[in-house]
């Protein structure tokens, strides 16, 4: 089983997919809040599928889930108010994955202490 580190990795990953329908190539089609976003549910689709896929034969399917629910939960609760903050660290991340905000790594170790089996 691939440790947190991994698998943290591999969740990076995932959010830097949805960068693409986040920001993607501001067409007309992009949400621009999170009324628009929910309607749509295209950002946590894409998220929870680029997440799992990210870490598909990582770990356990269930603890995967787990923990790309709770990344997502918690970066929605993080930016509830702040959409465009939401989009920006998106757009960010596509551009330099290694520019992680700390909001944003802490979410996803939390989620990892949480819900993986180390």
């Amino acid at each position: 089983m691939a440790s947190r580190t991994n698998l943290r990795s591999a969740a990076f990953a995932g959010l830097i997919a949805v960068a693409l329908v986040a920001s993607g190539c501001s067409s007309s089609s992009d949400p621009d809040d999170w009324v628009a976003a929910d309607e749509t549910g295209k950002i946590e689709e894409n998220f929870l599928r680029a997440c799992t896929e990210a870490g598909e034969g990582n770990t356990d399917p269930v603890e995967l889930a787990a923990y790309c629910g709770c990344s997502y939960d918690a970066l929605r609760e993080d930016y509830a108010e702040d959409f465009d903050g939401f989009v920006a660290v998106n757009r960010d991340l596509g551009n330099d994955p290694a520019a992680i905000p700390d909001n944003v790594r802490k979410i996803y170790e939390g989620c990892a202490a949480t819900h993986l089996t180390p």
